[in-house]
């Protein structure tokens, strides 16, 4: 059983017991350890069940006895360092116990994460002789490559890690065993102390899952493939350019159509009919299907293999281009690795002779596979080094060797979850269940996968939340699976990095890249939602006292960046871009004006603060809120009203005015409120705007609302014109989504296999969705 609920410092055992190789703490990037122990267990001796603490910085995996017991465990940031509990006993001998630890040292920055932080592991067992210490080894781990070439975004930002080069021919299973592998290079650990491990937290939740397996739906094309002599000498590590100027040619006589436009929109099987690879006929190359979005970590099952093959493979996540819907996946089932994550990017592995299963160590996402087989030049020698792998178009990947693949899966990794409820769709006659079975199984898949460590934003981005939509997808988590703990663990990731001068949140935590990270009001204000949320969900004051000190310091610091009448300035606020009502005062000197959305969320969340304050006893603060929301809610009126008698031309500001009148009673196709909808007509940026004020119920009466509404989705399709050009440059990060309040986007996410694209233009009107 995991121990219960615990997200304070595991005492008296801090500081953690860390090894490392030496006393020196540092290692090149991208460097690969094994650390290996052997202890006894005697069961009654030792009682009959195990449990251990295990931490590392920045990630490790766990094996015992040649059992995988954890698949990870990360470092967010220093100097929290997570602790995982691990339930040693079913694995469990009695005599000789092995256990052995793979550690990766990153060494670079990543997205959300700094370098931060020093290289080591820490094992705290109810068995005192397998606590980590002096008496533990280490050694290289020789079969992954440690180079220096990490994956670059497009815009040059360092979000991922490094492309794996794995070669299972330096492989040594024996090293799970007593007797051990002979490796000449095993040398004693050396224990090791930091100040980056001086905080470290037990986490809320349990391990991710270690056994569901997501297989290929489909196959989409096999062939030969032929490269130039320039792509061929490409470095090793280019892994994913080598694959997009490959020529493919797809093998028609293999009774496998190629892919064409058609095939890659094809709706996701709604049985359990999967692709049987091991019946399949492949030839120098393969595109694989998914049928839908899949992250974790690359697993093969192979019963034969010649020594020396090599296998490239590359990830794709879109069938199409979400800026101008051109294919990504062309007719000969090609597509770019590249294309959404950076350079490099791709995996390869060199395979061993006989029969092997191969897990690489690093999450990857995906929901197309495309596998390029090649074998090694006799003079080539080993992989690491910088010549690329020579093709041999009469040694076809499949066609030898029939039984060479078995399976090849995505071992899921994510939070463990269960669902609840059922999805079954109302009357056939009322729904084309055609198109929604697919999209309702397509919103459960990506809610899923999103569940690991953390709510991870998008997959690629490692691990990131956002607190823009967080407390929304928190509540889909709890009603779809009945999850509460990855909520908590937002709220204390939020906590640990508040601002002690400025009391704010970082909107990305965990994050270390930037010394304050990013603090914006209104993204950080959805914390009081997730801390509101708790509560609602499981009826406990725990967390509201634990965190009601940061909540206050939060909002006294919002407190002093209003104005006069209780609106909260424009200071760090995202969500104007596009979506909300921006009024600048000339009347307030230099102040930057305000802006409607903050100040729908800000209302809202007073009133949830009024409400925990009320819960736990501080009565004297929940009057404040109260009050201070009802001096907002005054004030906004202002942004349902406008000047009677100088309407704005063009696309001109509306101007406060001495006349104004509520613009709820106007006739409908009249010009509604200020920016909600502008005088040149309605647009798609005035929809957010349009539900927010109405979901936090800020507009005075019902007449406005409805007239609001029907202007902002007008009849027939609820679709907008097109929108004009914004008034003002945003940065292109910005220009690429709506922010929308999470209520809205919540409802709205779009059927495509990323779950953060947009349109090309930034707009994202919810009709458009539904």
């Amino acid at each position: 059983m995991r121990p219960t609920f615990q997200s304070n410092p595991p005492p008296p055992r801090a500081p953690l017991p860390f090894i490392w190789r030496d006393a020196t703490l540092h290692a090149a990037p991208n460097t690969w350890t094994y650390f290996r122990k052997i202890f006894t267990w005697t069961p009654g001796n030792n009682g009959t069940s195990t449990h251990a603490d295990f931490a590392a910085d920045p990630t490790a995996r766990v094996w015992l006895n040649g059992h995988l017991i954890l698949d990870r465990v990360l470092r967010f940031v220093t100097p929290h360092i997570s602790i995982e509990t691990l339930d040693l006993t079913p694995h469990l001998v009695a005599g000789e116990n092995v256990l052995v630890v793979l550690h990766h040292w990153w060494g670079v920055p990543t997205f959300q994460r700094s370098p931060g932080g020093k290289p080591g592991i820490a094992l705290v067992c109810e068995q005192n002789d397998a606590t980590t210490d002096a008496t533990w080894h280490w050694r290289p781990a020789d079969e992954f490559t440690s180079h220096p070439h990490q994956t670059i975004g497009h815009d040059g930002s360092r979000r991922i890690r490094f492309p794996i080069l794995l070669d299972t021919r330096l492989e040594r299973p024996a090293l799970h065993t007593p007797a051990g592998d002979g490796h000449p290079d095993w040398r004693s650990a050396t224990p090791v102390t930091s100040d980056a491990w001086s905080k470290p937290t037990r986490k809320e939740t349990p391990p991710l899952t270690l056994h569901e397996h997501i297989p290929p739906a489909r196959l989409i094309s096999t062939g030969h493939i032929t490269r130039t002599a320039a792509t061929a000498a490409l470095p090793v590590h280019e892994v994913g350019r080598r694959i997009r100027e490959t020529l493919h040619h797809p093998d028609r006589g293999a009774g496998v159509p190629p892919a064409d436009d058609n095939a890659q929109r094809h709706p996701l099987p709604l049985g359990p009919s999967m692709l049987d690879v091991g019946c399949s006929t492949f030839g120098d190359y393969a595109t694989l299907d998914f049928a839908r979005p899949v992250h974790g970590y690359l697993t093969l099952e192979i019963t034969d293999a010649r020594a020396g093959t090599v296998w490239e493979i590359g990830y794709n996540e879109l069938a199409t281009n979400p800026r101008d819907l051109t294919p990504l996946l062309t007719p000969d089932g090609h597509f770019d690795p590249e294309f959404t994550c950076g350079t490099p990017f791709g995996d390869q592995i060199i395979l061993r002779g006989g029969p092997q299963t191969i897990t690489l160590p690093e999450e990857r996402t995906w929901r197309y596979l495309l596998i390029h087989q090649t074998t090694m030049n006799s003079e080539q020698g080993s992989v690491n080094s910088e010549q690329g792998a020579v093709p041999n178009p009469s040694d076809p990947l499949f066609t030898v060797h029939c039984s060479l693949l078995t399976a090849i899966s995505c071992r899921v990794s994510q939070h463990p979850v269960t669902q609840t409820g059922t999805f079954n769709l109302p009357h056939p006659s009322t729904f084309d269940s055609t198109t929604l079975q697919p999209l309702i199984r397509l919103c459960l898949d990506h809610a899923r996968i999103t569940m690991s460590d953390t709510y991870v934003d998008t997959t690629g981005r490692e691990d990131a939340q956002w607190l823009e939509d967080i407390q929304y997808r928190a509540r889909l988590a709890a009603t779809w699976f009945g999850d509460t703990t990855l909520r908590q663990v937002t709220l204390r990731h939020a906590v640990e990095q508040q601002d002690p001068q400025t009391g704010l949140f970082r909107v990305f935590a965990p994050e270390d890249y930037a010394s304050s990270g990013c603090q914006f009001l209104d993204w950080g204000m959805t914390w009081i939602g997730l801390l509101h949320d708790d509560w609602q969900w499981t009826g406990s004051t725990q967390l509201l006292r634990r965190y009601y000190p940061a909540l206050k310091k939060f909002l006294t610091a919002l407190k002093h960046l209003t104005t006069p009448d209780g609106l909260l300035t424009g200071h760090n606020c995202l969500s104007d871009n596009h979506g909300s009502a921006r009024l600048n005062h000339t009347n307030l000197g230099d102040a930057p004006g305000y802006e409607s959305i903050p100040n729908t969320w800000y209302y809202g969340y007073l009133q949830q603060s009024a409400e925990i304050a009320d819960a736990i006893g501080e009565t004297t603060d929940a009057t404040d809120y109260r009050q201070r929301a009802a001096q907002l809610r005054n004030a906004f009126q202002r942004f349902i009203t406008r000047d009677a008698s100088v309407p704005p031309a063009g696309n001109a500001e509306p101007q406060l005015g001495t006349q104004c009148r509520p613009l709820g009673h106007a006739t409908l196709g009249d010009t509604i409120a200020e920016l909600w909808t502008p005088a040149c007509g309605p647009h798609a940026y005035g929809q957010a705007a349009v539900v927010n004020a109405i979901f936090h119920g800020l507009i005075p009466d019902r007449a406005t609302a409805r007239a609001m509404l029907q202007t902002a989705f007008p009849a027939p399709d609820r679709l907008p014109p097109p929108p004009p050009p914004p008034s003002r440059t945003a940065p292109a990060h910005h220009r690429q989504r709506t922010h929308a309040h999470p209520a809205c986007r919540a409802r709205c996410r779009r059927s495509e296999t990323h779950p953060r694209r947009s349109q090309s233009d930034g707009s994202a009107p919810l009709s458009a969705h539904l």
